[in-house]
């Protein structure tokens, strides 16, 4: 059976929107209103986080090297991070 390139790219797309969690997303909700900053971090990487803006998680990038430290909620390195995905 021969897979033309466009067969293979949709099937691959396919079978990565059913793998929930695989594309990452944020732990939790952003309120409705901006009152403070929220920061959700990622349910699948350690170097992703969320700020929350008019309600929308906007997702952001820890520097190369470093993880989300949901603890502190700034970008640290992973030793210090513990990010739960890791362990």
């Amino acid at each position: 059976m021969k897979i033309t390139l466009p067969l293979a790219f949709i099937l691959f797309a396919v079978l990565m929107a059913a793998m929930p969690g695989s594309l990452g997303a944020p732990e939790g909700t952003c309120p409705e209103t901006d009152v403070t900053t929220v920061y959700l971090p990622d349910d699948a990487h350690c170097e992703w986080f969320y700020i929350c803006s008019n309600g929308n998680p906007v997702r952001q990038s820890c520097p190369p090297g470093m993880d989300w430290n949901r603890s502190i909620s700034v970008c640290d390195y992973p030793g210090n991070a513990n990010c739960p995905i890791h362990y």
